[in-house]
């Protein structure tokens, strides 16, 4: 069994992409980096609250060449916040290539002072990856 681990960042400068954006919620906003991870572009995040209730959208590419009929890749991401909240998301998995795909986290945030009522506009995208069903991710920082 072949495995790899990528670790990828964004990194915001300034205000790039912390722009406001028509969503479900109370507030949406949308980030566009230019993170891979194992050739999986990820290029949105998008952000929006209901209540103390924080969802994050992480929109990417999976590449045709990377997958074959057992290929299976493993992610975990960090979403980071001006003001210094962030969202850890669970481990999630894509066995296929495709374009335009999304994966959707909801974070309380009632127990941490429910932050997400605040202005919640994105620094910082981090993402790791491995693949294989029992590959091990690395630590996001």
């Amino acid at each position: 069994m072949h495995i790899r681990t990528t670790v990828s960042a964004a990194i915001l400068i300034g205000m790039l992409g912390a722009s406001g954006a028509a969503s479900a919620g109370d507030d949406a906003r949308i980030f566009r980096p230019a993170v891979k991870a194992d050739g999986h572009a990820f290029y949105g995040v998008q952000v929006g609250n209901h209540g103390c209730v924080l969802g994050v959208k992480l929109y990417y590419n999976a590449p045709k060449d990377a997958y074959d009929a057992k290929t299976l890749y493993r992610f975990r991401a960090k979403v980071t916040f001006f003001g210094g909240g962030s969202v850890y998301t669970r481990t999630f998995t894509n066995k296929r290539p495709g374009n335009k795909r999304v994966f959707y986290y909801p974070r309380n945030t009632r127990h941490a002072g429910c932050w997400a009522r605040n202005d919640v506009r994105i620094r910082n995208l981090f993402v790791v990856s491995c693949e294989g069903r029992k590959c091990k991710l690395p630590k996001l920082r």
